[in-house]
């Protein structure tokens, strides 16, 4: 059977949330380990900014994807290996759940945060 095969922006958006979220050493939404207890308020302040730039190629079912992220970084991450971390997982779980090319992804750090910034204004919030 024939017919086109279409993944909406949202769902790369997402997939990379999910990606980042994984990634101990970016602030992320719905953390795990050392920074689990974040309110979500606080945790919204530092969220990863997420732009994707899709091209739909019609010769062919599938297209490109790119990706600019906005991340902040824990205080003493070496942020080039953190740029490499990022970039690696996510072209792998992008391509394998979507089938599009992955063609660029770039990081921007626009913010280190310190774990006691993160644990004073957790206990701020209490």
């Amino acid at each position: 059977m024939e017919g086109k095969t279409i993944v909406n922006d949202a769902v790369f958006q997402a997939i990379a949330e999910i990606v980042l979220k994984n990634i101990e050493d970016v602030v992320a939404k719905e953390r795990k380990g050392p920074l689990a207890g974040l309110s979500k308020a606080l945790v919204e302040r530092f969220s990863p900014q997420i732009v994707v730039k899709k091209v739909e190629k019609p010769e062919v079912d599938l297209g490109d994807i790119s990706f600019e992220l906005k991340l902040a970084v824990i205080y003493g991450v070496k942020i080039p290996d953190a740029a490499v971390k990022v970039r690696k997982e996510l072209v792998q779980v992008v391509e394998e759940l979507t089938g599009y090319k992955v063609t660029s992804i770039d990081v921007i750090v626009d913010r280190i945060v310190e774990m006691k910034e993160l644990e004073e204004s957790l206990q701020e919030e209490e």
